[in-house]
């Protein structure tokens, strides 16, 4: 078997890290859309990235045989501890790398009573998250799925409002609404999900409650190009008795219709837990729209009663 290592990283490899971890970063589109080109590009680069991995998280470094091969990044937060990259280099021992970055963050873990490891590898294929799984990790039930594709209007009666939300009302409201979902889907590891992956910030994009005869029923938010691939994010959350509906499959085909004025629009809709999803394939399938698994998924492990 060969030798595999996970070590703190030496200052003096932070430099090669840090280029590797811009690489691997570059894959995901929600940091290309926040480290474009120009100024903003070059402080992350020079500044923000290497800062972070010296003072921000503790860093490891992956040797296979005495050779450098990859590196982790370990983050606390809160009761959490959380592995927020974990790369291992191409034509090296992958799954057994990651399984040992694994095997590490659960010691720190025990060591510092942390309640859960978690991590997200980059990519959902059942290849990328082989390693995660192998190490006994679970999946987290939790924006695990993602609708997509070259989404149709329909003719739906629907007979609800959309009222804007101001910024800190809209966040207010999505959790409001995402908590019900939690509840009503009862999410194994809804600790985590309170304890880390919540929002905690207004969204960026316009938001919209839901009303039915004057009453609230959920939230609403088109997000266009948000993952700059040109394709128009929604995430919406009703109340349970909605899911799958011929009012929440309207709310869809209403914004492609609006969109698209009479043209098939690229649609990713986004639902936070597989039990909302399950009443929603079928109606979301006539729109066009398939499910898998959404970048990113998250996987977790419990360390403490």
């Amino acid at each position: 078997m060969p030798d595999l290592v996970v070590r703190d990283a030496a200052g003096s490899e932070l430099g090669q890290i840090a280029q590797w971890l811009m690489e691997e970063a570059e894959r995901d589109p929600f940091f290309r859309q926040s480290a474009r080109g120009g100024l903003r590009g070059w402080l992350f680069r020079r500044v923000v990235v290497p800062r972070y991995l010296r003072s921000g998280a503790e860093t490891w470094a992956l040797e296979q045989e005495g050779q450098l091969t990859g590196f982790a990044v370990v983050e606390p937060r809160g009761q959490v501890l959380h592995i927020a990259e974990a790369v291992v280099r191409p034509g090296f021992d992958r799954i057994g790398l990651i399984q040992a970055v694994i095997r590490r963050a659960e010691a720190v873990a025990r060591d510092r009573e942390y309640d859960y490891i978690r991590t997200s590898p980059m990519g959902s294929t059942e290849e990328e998250m082989a390693p995660y799984r192998a190490a006994g990790l679970e999946l987290l039930d939790y924006y695990l799925w993602a609708y997509t594709g070259q989404a149709r209007a329909a003719e739906v009666r629907r007979e609800v409002t959309l009222r804007p939300l101001p910024g800190g009302k809209a966040l207010e409201r999505r959790l409001f609404y995402l908590r019900r979902e939690l509840e009503a889907s009862q999410v194994a590891g809804r600790e985590l999900v309170e304890a880390s992956l919540l929002p905690n910030r207004p969204p960026t994009h316009r938001a919209y409650e839901v009303e039915r005869g004057g009453q609230p029923i959920g939230y609403y938010a088109p997000r266009p190009n948000e993952r700059g691939d040109g394709v128009l994010t929604l995430v919406i959350s009703l109340l349970p008795a909605y899911w799958g509906s011929e009012l929440e499959v309207g709310l869809v085909a209403d914004l492609v219709a609006s969109m698209g004025r009479g043209q098939p629009v690229p649609l990713r809709v986004l639902l936070s837990t597989t039990a909302h999803c399950e009443k929603a394939d079928a109606g979301f399938a006539a729109l066009g729209l398939q499910r898998q698994v959404d970048i990113r998924p998250v996987f977790y492990k419990r360390m403490a009663s």
